[in-house]
């Protein structure tokens, strides 16, 4: 389970694309994962210019299933319901949700295993957890779970980001986390 403030966004297909958008495309999403290779990270400012110009998080999010060795089996457009359950939607209402989400579902190339990502396209913040119960229902529905925090700008030290640092230290069995990550 995935969660920033990147856009979810219809992607448009490369072989109806003329040559010079298909360069234009693979262009930017090259430099959209320039920082993830020579920095080990995204870096924030960046991402919000080339992520445009490659039409959200997806294209990215594909690129790393592929590289990692697996295939993309499904690819579902979802919200969460006021329980916490999934709850398909169809492509052109993404937009009108206040939980936009994206269920990818993949396989190991090699040993066949099926995983499911879910990236939520919110803010993390107390605001937009509080503006989000939704999406609070679905992560502590699914709890017990090893966390990967990789916050920017020490976020979670701050008063401004206690919700998201208080749902991880309750629902977390194991929590992996660079230095900008929480402090308890």
């Amino acid at each position: 389970m995935l969660a920033a403030l990147e856009p979810i966004r219809e992607i448009v297909p490369l072989n109806t694309s003329t040559q010079k958008d298909r360069h234009a495309f693979l262009d930017s999403l090259g430099n959209s994962l320039r920082d993830i290779f020579n920095k080990s990270q995204f870096i924030t400012t960046h991402m919000a210019n080339y992520l445009k110009k490659v039409k959200g998080v997806l294209p990215p999010l594909y690129f790393f299933i592929e590289r990692s060795g697996h295939e993309l089996l499904k690819q579902k457009f979802i919200t969460a319901d006021e329980y916490g359950n999934e709850k398909e939607i169809k492509r052109n209402q993404i937009h009108w949700q206040k939980t936009p989400s994206v269920k990818l579902t993949f396989r190991d190339r090699k040993t066949q295993e099926v995983k499911t990502l879910y990236y939520f396209s919110v803010s993390v913040s107390n605001g937009g957890l509080k503006e989000r119960p939704p999406f609070v229902a679905f992560v502590n529905q699914r709890a017990l779970f090893i966390t990967f925090v990789k916050s920017a700008s020490y976020l979670m030290h701050k008063d401004v980001f206690n919700g998201i640092r208080k749902i991880i230290v309750n629902n977390s069995n194991h929590i992996f986390q660079n230095d900008t990550g929480i402090n308890t």
